[in-house]
């Protein structure tokens, strides 16, 4: 009996499809034949990473964010604002009084 092994693809992966039947205008069956993917997994992951996806807001959709790159840029936002909380507790450690 042959055990049949699941496919994990990376989102960069994932997005070169959608934006393979976006901006290249194939259709699902192309883009499945030449990727070598399901059908229908290219049309869960245009829902998901699409410019038409329905979860993104009017701005992103004037932007033409995907879901993909909001979380990615949430994610950074994150980063940079705990980096920027750090220094200014280095700041004020290093500006005290050090005769205290």
């Amino acid at each position: 009996m042959i055990k049949s092994t699941r496919r994990n693809y990376n989102q960069d992966f994932k997005i070169e499809a959608v934006k393979l039947i976006e901006a290249e205008r194939y259709s699902f069956v192309e883009a499945s034949i030449r990727l070598g993917v399901a059908k229908s997994t290219l049309i869960k992951w245009k829902a998901l990473y699409g410019h038409n996806n329905s979860s993104i807001s009017s701005k992103s959709k004037e932007a033409g964010l995907t879901v993909f790159e909001q979380k990615q840029l949430q994610k950074e936002l994150e980063r940079v604002r705990r980096e920027r909380d750090i220094l200014k507790k280095a700041l004020a450690y290093f500006a005290a009084d050090p005769q205290k």
